[in-house]
């Protein structure tokens, strides 16, 4: 009698809250591992896309540096013309100067 007691008392014991955060934890983790995929799906197909952009840019660049060569070239040449008005009116100064009188 004792031990039909015994075995009615003992029940089995269920951790509710444990299996709620299981399946919680689980959901979680199987959501984020599929944004993982996607964005690395993401990544992968955009690096043609970002491949040939680097293509246009890499051709702009060019372009920009071939004009800044040419304004460059024009500013060298700006230099020079300025440097032979600066000597030009010197040397017609002091003409000048001598044809006063005052030097």
């Amino acid at each position: 009698m004792k031990d039909k007691r015994i075995a009615d008392q003992v029940s089995q014991v269920q951790d509710k809250p444990a299996e709620v955060w299981i399946k919680l934890l689980s959901f979680i983790t199987g959501i984020a591992v599929l944004l993982v995929a996607y964005m690395g799906d993401r990544v992968i197909k955009g690096q043609d896309k970002m491949a040939a952009g680097q293509v246009e840019m890499t051709k702009e660049i060019s372009k920009l540096n071939s004009y800044f060569k040419v304004i460059d070239g024009r500013v060298s040449r700006n230099e020079t013309d300025i440097k032979e008005v600066r000597s030009l009116s010197t040397n017609n100064l002091k003409r000048i100067y001598k044809l006063e009188g005052n030097k």
